[in-house]
């Protein structure tokens, strides 16, 4: 069989498990109050924005994870995560962009070892890297996990 064939099956296949995990176990949802956050920026920067004005009354207490700070409100995370998950947005469908990054990581670390070592090396690399439960485990949900894997490998 042919060696892109097989790269470009275990790539697609790293996406495609990624979002049935997302659908079965998190019903491509978010599941806890940091993913609440990343997905809050999100709307705010695909509507252009960098923050919203703060609630006039916001309850007793803020989210821990969204700050209200001057007038202003926003996440408290670094922005890469949710400038990414932004694209998702536009479509409806933030679940679908870890899916993403998860599948084009994949190939990036099958040319980053491919490059070092041997095409041998690399393929098995990526299957194993397909079946690990920390790389479908992070592509399947909002994290910003499987965005900080695919820039962290960009830089080959």
């Amino acid at each position: 069989m042919n060696r892109k064939l097989v790269v470009i099956f275990v790539c697609v296949l790293g996406v495609v498990l990624s979002i049935v995990l997302s659908w079965v176990y998190f019903h491509f949802s978010y599941f806890e109050p940091d993913t609440t956050s990343y997905l809050f920026q999100a709307k705010i920067f695909a509507k252009g924005k960098l923050c919203y004005d703060a609630p006039s009354e916001y309850g007793f207490s803020s989210s821990p994870h969204v700050n209200i700070l001057n007038g202003k409100w926003y996440s408290k995370y670094p922005f890469g995560n949710a400038l990414m998950l932004m694209f998702g947005v536009f479509f409806n469908a933030p679940w679908i962009i870890p899916a993403i990054m998860t599948g084009l990581t994949l190939l990036l670390l099958y040319l980053i070892l491919r490059k070092t070592y041997n095409t041998n090396v690399a393929m098995i690399a990526i299957i194993l890297g397909l079946i690990s439960p920390a790389t479908l485990g992070m592509g399947c949900n909002w994290f910003s996990e499987s965005v900080s894997r695919f820039y962290l490998s960009d830089f080959r």
